[in-house]
C-alpha cells in the first residue's frame, strides 16, 4: 500500500523535493509500499521516486524512476535512510531525442524502434545509410552505441564507424551496472543498477545529492 502523509517521512519527502526541484524545477512523486505496520516503523518495502524531464547534457528524459528496495528510516540523532538494491529507469522518447541532436548539431538521426537505435547518416529524407545498434556501455563507463547490422544496402567504406560510437552524454557512475535496455517505437528506456542508498536526512542532504548529480554529469568520480 502507498503510504499516507506521516510525520516522520516529512524530512525525507522535503529532501527530494528539493533536490527535484534544482534538477528539474518540478516536484518529484514519492510512493512508499509496505505493509502498514512497518510503514508506521519508518520501512518499506519499495521507496518508488519519480521525477519528469530531467535535463541530462541537453537531453531531456521524460521520466526518471528511482527504486529503493527495503527502504528504512534510522532514528538517531542524525537520521539516515537507508536501503538497497537500488535501481534508476530512464525513458526518452523520440521527440526528445531528436531535440537533443538537433542541439548538438550530431552528424547523425538516430531513430527508436522496436527493434534498436537505427543510426542514420545524411541531409533530411536523404540517407547515405543506416545501422542498427543498441546501447552499450564502454569501460570507462561512457555510453556508446554499438552496431547490430547494417539496414537495407551495404554502407560506403568508413561510415559505419561515423553512425556508431560514443554518445555525448555523462560516464555512468563505477559503480553503476547497466541491466536492462527496452525497446520501442519511438521510445528507449535503460535500468540502472546503483550502489545502495545512505544518506543522512539533514539540511544538507539536498546540497549533497545534487553535487553528486553535477559529478556524474560532468564525468568527475562520486565520493
Amino acid at each position: 500500500m502507498a503510504a499516507p502523509t506521516l510525520p516522520f517521512l516529512a524530512p525525507l519527502n522535503w529532501a527530494i523535493d528539493q533536490v527535484a526541484a534544482r534538477v528539474t524545477g518540478r516536484p518529484a512523486s514519492i510512493r512508499w509500499d509496505g505493509a502498514p505496520l512497518d510503514l508506521l516503523r519508518g520501512r518499506a518495502r519499495l521507496l518508488t521516486i519519480g521525477v519528469e524531464d530531467l535535463r541530462v547534457a541537453g537531453l531531456t528524459i521524460n521520466k526518471g524512476i528511482v527504486r529503493i528496495e527495503n527502504a528504512r528510516i534510522n532514528p538517531s540523532l542524525e537520521p539516515r535512510l537507508t536501503g538497497g538494491p537500488v535501481t534508476a529507469k530512464l525513458t526518452v522518447e523520440q521527440e526528445r531525442v531528436d531535440e537533443w541532436i538537433g542541439r548538438a548539431s550530431l552528424p547523425f538521426r538516430l531513430e527508436l524502434t522496436d527493434e534498436g537505435i537505427v543510426s542514420s547518416a545524411g541531409v533530411g529524407p536523404l540517407r547515405m545509410g543506416k545501422v542498427l545498434t543498441e546501447v552499450a556501455v564502454r569501460e570507462d563507463g561512457a555510453l556508446r552505441l554499438r552496431p547490430i547490422k547494417a539496414v537495407g544496402r551495404t554502407l560506403p567504406a568508413g561510415l559505419g564507424e561515423a553512425l556508431t560510437g560514443s554518445l555525448p552524454l555523462p560516464r555512468l557512475p563505477i559503480e553503476a551496472q547497466l541491466v536492462e535496455i527496452e525497446h520501442g517505437p519511438g521510445r528507449l528506456s535503460l535500468t540502472v543498477a546503483l550502489e545502495d542508498f545512505d544518506e543522512a536526512l539533514d539540511l544538507g542532504a539536498p546540497d549533497r545529492l545534487r553535487a553528486r548529480l553535477e559529478d556524474i554529469e560532468a564525468g568527475r568520480p562520486t565520493p
